[in-house]
């Protein structure tokens, strides 16, 4: 399948460090690869959803699941986009972004993993940045809401220097079996706004606009 056949594969958020956009499936063994090579050290957990705990086998079948899941089930009030974050041509994480009740709530909330050797060299503020353009710019959200492990230093770090405020905590068990507190956080488009950045490119999205009921 290309663009002309499903529009979000001609989609991409480009910035001067990395380009977002969904991977097709000749480009999914490169996200498998980019997980495989590790992502976090195992103690303590930073994810709820325990797929990276899965075997070799059941991540290289998982991971093109996930992506083909996503793209099945879109609809303009109910998404999930797993944009791949590419680095000079090589996939090296993933940036997402889910919503529900789209129409209505204007709010989509964001997660995203970066391979180890990626890690440390603010790849994860670029492509928080390039995400947050997309949703505030085109989807024309209101609000992103996202979350982490209150342990996961790296991951809150990115999103307060994004702006986000804290929202509250919450008791949660993580993918390792563990219960810990999780914290809430939200980013409200006014706190955007002064930071809005004028080198994120946007293309592809025209094409997009009646997916999300925006036309």
């Amino acid at each position: 399948m290309d663009a002309e056949s499903w529009p979000p594969f001609g989609l991409s958020v480009t910035t001067p460090r990395v380009q977002l956009r969904l991977p097709t499936d000749d480009e999914i063994p490169g996200v498998i690869d980019a997980a495989l090579a590790g992502i976090h050290n195992d103690d303590p957990h930073p994810f709820v959803v325990p797929w990276t705990l899965g075997t070799e086998e059941e991540i290289r079948l998982g991971v093109p699941q996930f992506h083909w899941r996503s793209r099945a089930e879109l609809t303009p009030n109910n998404f999930s986009l797993p944009f791949g974050v590419f680095v000079d041509g090589r996939v090296v994480g993933t940036q997402g972004i889910e919503a529900t009740d789209f129409g209505t709530l204007r709010t989509v909330e964001t997660g995203s993993w970066l391979t180890r050797e990626f890690q440390g060299q603010g790849l994860g503020n670029e492509m928080r940045a390039a995400v947050l353009h997309f949703v505030f710019d085109a989807l024309e959200a209101e609000v992103a809401t996202s979350s982490a492990r209150i342990t996961n230093i790296r991951s809150l770090a990115v999103s307060r220097r994004m702006g986000y405020r804290e929202n509250g905590t919450k008791r949660t068990q993580f993918a390792d079996g563990t219960v810990a507190e999780e914290v809430l956080l939200r980013l409200d488009r006014a706190d955007w706004e002064p930071q809005r950045r004028d080198d994120v490119v946007i293309d592809g999205f025209d094409a997009c606009r009646r997916l999300f009921a925006l036309d």
